[in-house]
């Protein structure tokens, strides 16, 4: 719903003061067990199974290469297209406080101390704010 109306430039700019020529595709996924998709005929139906869902999804539509944006579980989908694809994933943009998902463990070291910070209070907010899973943004991505 939050992006209801980037649909009609990106699709049609022309019809939007834009050029033609600068059209996309938009293909907009529910995601099964969620919103507007109703609930799944079977159990299983976490994130890496949608993301490799969607990545299928892209494969028989028929695109080579294809951008990927998500919010709330969607921001952890679409970096998973990316990991998955990265050969056909041009780019990916994620917003809400998912954004910021999975860091493989073997990376943190990597981390600065804004940036290992940062993950520190994602963590806090994950276990003790909302009851999430306390190793949700340290595991590994999808595969």
């Amino acid at each position: 719903m939050e992006f209801l109306n980037v649909i009609g430039p990106l699709t049609d700019p022309r019809a939007h003061g834009g050029d033609p020529a600068d059209a996309f595709h938009v293909v907009i996924p529910s995601i099964p067990g969620s919103g507007f998709s109703g609930p799944t005929r079977e159990a299983g139906w976490d994130t890496n199974r949608v993301t490799r869902a969607f990545a299928e999804l892209m494969n028989r539509l028929g695109y080579d290469r294809y951008g990927a944006q998500g919010g709330d579980t969607g921001a952890v989908i679409s970096p998973g297209l990316g990991r998955l694809n990265p050969d056909k994933v041009v780019g990916v943009h994620a917003n809400g406080l998912a954004a910021f998902t999975e860091v493989n463990p073997d990376d943190v070291g990597e981390l600065t101390e804004a940036e290992r910070a940062r993950l520190e209070n994602l963590q806090y907010l994950e276990t003790e704010q909302s009851g999430g899973d306390p190793t949700a943004t340290l595991r590994e991505g999808c595969g």
